[in-house]
């Protein structure tokens, strides 16, 4: 039932109580529910399709007790006073989950902590979790499905970073795992071919040089240049 990608997230619940937002058929609480690892979970939809599908998918484990289904946008499903140990959000982009986060701050009642998995521009939360004071404590790669899942665990405290690490992860720079290597050159193959269609479509100087600095960049990791 449950996918390496949000196997990997379920490393990081701490806790006995999850809010997993946007949470596709309850998959991981479900999961973390039959691991012991969690006594209760919150599974937020904003999507009503998503949110039967949920309800009925905890209903067929008889975990009705332990998992509440709740319809709702982002973090607007905590309930007065209501605190979390872990709250997860996986499986959509970076600026989406960033905005999830900024636009739903006012209904934490505490700090918990956030594993979120992102399949694109995970930057976009470190700066969102870096203004809330939360710092990255874990970081690591997964491929599923064709595709690349930035993997950020982050916990309420101050730190700074550079450009650099909000870009790429502190720690994915520090660990260079093989498959965030591999992402960095298949990222930069992307960013390559997207070049070559400006270059030969139109005269998009300001494209062409954020294109050509990221590149840059990336070879710079990539050669271990930092």
């Amino acid at each position: 039932m449950i996918d390496t990608r949000l196997k990997a997230v379920s490393k990081y619940v701490i806790g006995d109580r999850l809010l997993d937002v946007g949470s596709d058929h309850a998959y991981l609480p479900i999961y973390l529910i039959e691991q012991n690892k969690i006594k209760y979970a919150v599974a937020g939809e904003v999507v009503k399709g998503p949110f039967e599908n949920s309800k009925s998918n905890v209903k067929g484990y008889n975990f009705d007790d332990k998992i509440d289904v709740r319809l709702g946008s982002g973090l607007s499903v905590i309930q007065k006073d209501e605190e979390f140990d872990t709250i997860t959000i996986c499986g959509m982009g970076g600026p989406l989950i960033a905005s999830i986060i900024k636009d739903g701050q006012t209904y934490l009642n505490n700090t918990p902590r956030f594993v979120v998995s992102s399949n694109v521009y995970g930057e976009s939360v470190r700066r969102e979790m870096a203004n809330l004071n939360y710092k990255i404590i874990d970081e690591e790669i997964n491929f599923y499905n064709d595709k690349f899942y930035e993997l950020i665990v982050f916990e309420y405290g101050k730190e700074n970073l550079s450009d650099l690490e909000f870009k790429f992860g502190p720690i994915n720079l520090k660990k260079r795992a093989d498959l965030f290597i591999l992402k960095l050159k298949k990222d930069k193959e992307h960013l390559q071919h997207i070049k070559s269609q400006i270059k030969q479509s139109s005269k998009k100087i300001d494209k062409l040089e954020e294109i050509t600095n990221d590149i840059n960049l990336i070879n710079q990791v990539i050669n271990h240049e930092y």
